[in-house]
């Protein structure tokens, strides 16, 4: 089971949430985007969620930022965008780093990722 949160503006398609079981919901604000957000907390038991979420991602945000989304299903992280899922097993330094390398590539700031794995 994927378990994660979701920045419901980053997303194009509104679909994605008909394969979430949604915890919680909440507003946070970002303070270097001084904007707020809607935020949920999920679980999803689909298979194929990873790539149903890449399909209905924005590629860049109202800032410009690269839209991505993270998340979990035992020790396997998951960093998603827009028609791209990469993952990496928590315990393998090296894995992280390739993944983490690809997402700087795309455009991703690294402190956003690494924030992202500690939230989870």
């Amino acid at each position: 089971m994927y378990k994660g949160r979701l920045i419901v503006e980053n997303l194009s398609d509104l679909t994605v949430l008909n394969y979430l079981d949604i915890e919680k919901t909440e507003q946070i604000y970002i303070e270097n985007n001084s904007e707020t957000v809607n935020v949920i907390s999920f679980t999803s038991k689909y298979i194929d969620f990873p790539f149903i979420l890449s399909a209905g991602l924005k590629t860049i945000d109202s800032k410009g930022k690269r839209c991505f989304a993270s998340f979990e299903e035992t020790k396997i992280f998951f960093i998603v965008m827009k028609n791209d899922v990469m993952s990496y097993n928590k315990e393998n330094a090296q894995e992280k780093e390739q993944v983490i390398k690809r997402c700087i590539e795309l455009g991703v700031d690294p402190e956003e990722i690494e924030n992202e794995e500690v939230r989870q």
